[in-house]
């Protein structure tokens, strides 16, 4: 309701999207703060194949680790990748369009990887209200939500003005929560409501 009333909007077909927006702002959010708490590794099995599916609770995959040679896949752009020839031990990687990762070359066996990722948080629903990021940095959600739906009505004014008050809060908040982190504690952070206006700049 809220974004519904600072955006002046009561279309259903907008309001309808209002969830997937909230969703798609709750995994920048958490990109954006990229925090060790969500940090994680899987190991895992390069087949065949060339790919590797990405499970859908990978919300960044960091790096991909081959313990049969002891280092780390490079990383590349995927054009990169999707023209590497030949067959063999595998050398890098990347990820296409559909979150799929694509190796290169194409694995002459099947491998034991270690993915390194960031584990996104339980998805926000109407029977899961709150998350690590509704209490920790609920005023980034907001903000990221609201340039999510200013974005789908075409409104680049609004989207810049809401993206400006994003990246100032973004920065005092990454801040203030990786020296938690770097302090041991779990980190936590009172987040403050913007001030906002339906409709008109803030």
């Amino acid at each position: 309701v809220e974004v519904q009333d600072i955006c002046e909007n009561t279309n259903a077909e907008f309001v309808a999207n209002i969830p997937r927006f909230i969703q798609r702002a709750a995994d920048q959010v958490q990109r954006d703060l990229g925090l060790e708490i969500w940090r994680q590794y899987l190991v895992t099995t390069i087949t065949t194949s060339g790919s590797l599916a990405r499970d859908t609770d990978w919300l960044i995959v960091r790096s991909l680790f081959l313990p049969v040679q002891n280092k780390f896949l490079e990383k590349r752009h995927l054009d990169y990748v999707r023209m590497y020839g030949g067959i063999g031990r595998p050398k890098v990687w990347a990820e296409d369009e559909e979150g799929t990762m694509l190796i290169g070359p194409t694995p002459n066996s099947s491998y034991p990887v270690r993915v390194e990722f960031y584990e996104r948080l339980a998805a926000l629903s109407t029977g899961n209200e709150t998350n690590w990021i509704t209490r920790n940095a609920g005023d980034m959600l907001l903000l990221q939500t609201l340039i999510n739906a200013q974005s789908y009505l075409v409104s680049p004014e609004r989207v810049q003005e809401f993206a400006g008050m994003y990246g100032a809060v973004q920065q005092g908040a990454v801040v203030e929560l990786r020296e938690s982190e770097r302090q041991r504690y779990q980190p936590v952070r009172s987040a403050a409501r913007p001030v906002l206006q339906a409709g008109a700049s803030a």
